[in-house]
């Protein structure tokens, strides 16, 4: 994992440490340089973890945004790209034919420094993801979730947005580890899941947990990991089985509901044996 490092004082470069989760040890210590530049906002890996990019700003300005490129394994920067970057940011392609998106619309050619600001529009977005082979990049519009070839330069779908009146912004996205579906974060305390293929949501707006939410991702099962501000960790349980047998267990239900019962409280759904 990587964060930033202490707030330096004035005239002392920014950095960012580098620490393996696995033993807790501290790698490297990035020193980013140009403190003119302005402190660590956003950072993302690589899907192989080889490369780390730190976006960067002085100011909410588009001009003012920088994303530093760091070798993992040496722990030293390899590029700077000026004029890109943004709160939120997202590595994707393969070995040296990196890619990146930002929140502010700004796409970058990693192998030759080639950037192209706005290059996915000019309104800010709430997200930016690539699936985990690094073909698809996801990114959230005020009204739904705009899916983009691998290079960012074509848009090949869209997933609509959350049905209803409120807060739909969506400020985080995740894929699965099959790149099948998509989960963000709607409103800063709900969640809503996408199929990917089908370009559809599956089901409605799920509730969160009474918090706001921080992130949201799939955990190994398949299921969901909230993190909110004040709830470290949640899992919700995306197994219909699994799902059914906790309900029956907190009901103390021994038998299946009966037909008049299912079509009372599960009307649209077909009959199911869940309880017995």
């Amino acid at each position: 994992m990587a964060y930033p490092g202490r707030e330096p004082a004035d005239g002392e470069t920014f950095d960012v440490v580098v620490q393996d989760v696995r033993t807790g040890k501290v790698r490297h210590s990035v020193a980013l340089g140009g403190p003119e530049r302005g402190r660590a906002v956003a950072l993302a890996f690589s899907a192989d973890g080889h490369t780390l990019a730190v976006s960067r700003s002085v100011q909410v300005d588009r001009d003012a945004w920088s994303v530093d490129v760091v070798d993992v394994g040496t722990g030293r920067k390899t590029r700077t790209l000026d004029g890109v970057g943004g709160y939120g940011i997202a590595l994707g392609g393969t070995g040296d034919d990196l890619v990146l998106a930002t929140t502010s619309g700004d796409r970058a050619d990693l192998s030759d420094g080639t950037t192209a600001p706005g290059a996915l529009g000019t309104v800010e977005l709430g997200a930016v993801a690539f699936s985990p082979d690094g073909k698809t990049l996801a990114a959230a519009e005020p009204n739904g979730v705009a899916l983009w070839n691998a290079d960012g330069t074509r848009r090949v779908g869209r997933l609509p947005g959350p049905a209803g009146t409120g807060d739909t912004a969506v400020s985080r996205l995740r894929f699965s580890a099959d790149g099948d579906r998509l989960v963000g974060v709607v409103g800063r305390q709900r969640v809503q899941i996408r199929d990917v293929r089908s370009q559809q949501s599956l089901g409605g707006v799920l509730p969160g947990v009474e918090d706001r939410l921080l992130d949201v991702a799939f955990d190994d099962r398949g299921d969901l990991r909230l993190v909110g501000e004040r709830v470290r960790s949640h899992t919700v349980s995306l197994d219909p089985d699994r799902l059914a047998r906790t309900v029956c267990e907190r009901v103390h239900r021994a038998k299946n509901l009966t037909r008049a019962e299912w079509e009372q409280n599960v009307p649209d759904a077909p009959y199911r044996k869940v309880c017995g």
